[in-house]
């Protein structure tokens, strides 16, 4: 697999991490890092680490503010 490939495919999979993501705590008035981390594995994202999800959160919420 190429540098680029590696890049494109990191991007896809961030991509849809974050609209699971907007789906699950949509979808809920208040959820912990942790029950997101379960959510996530309930549709299959068994390796979404707390890692990934912390700096999704942050994100969103700068964009909120």
């Amino acid at each position: 697999m190429s540098k680029i490939d590696y890049i494109n495919e990191s991007q896809l999979r961030k991509g849809i991490v974050e609209g699971f993501l907007l789906m699950i705590i949509g979808k809920s008035d208040s959820l912990y890092g942790y029950e997101i981390s379960q959510k996530f594995a309930t549709i299959g994202f068994d390796d979404v680490s707390m890692g990934t999800i912390y700096p999704i959160l942050t994100k969103f919420e700068k964009t909120t503010e």
